[in-house]
């Protein structure tokens, strides 16, 4: 597995974001709560990406925030 920021290095795209899109959203919370231990600029980033309008509406999404 690669971490988030040799995905975000990478591929241009978050790994969790991907899921999202696919809508793997379970698999896709658990690497949002990885990304955001591993960053806490990027749980602001979150609070605010319009692409994750979609998501901000999850409960456990929001625990995380």
């Amino acid at each position: 597995m690669i971490s988030w920021w040799e995905s975000v290095e990478k591929f241009e795209c978050p790994i969790e974001y991907a899921l999202f899109r696919l809508g793997k959203l379970q698999e896709a919370i658990q690497y949002y709560d990885k990304a955001i231990n591993l960053d806490a600029e990027y749980r602001e980033m979150v609070k605010t990406d319009v692409d994750f309008d979609g998501i901000r509406d999850n409960v456990r999404f929001m625990a995380l925030l």
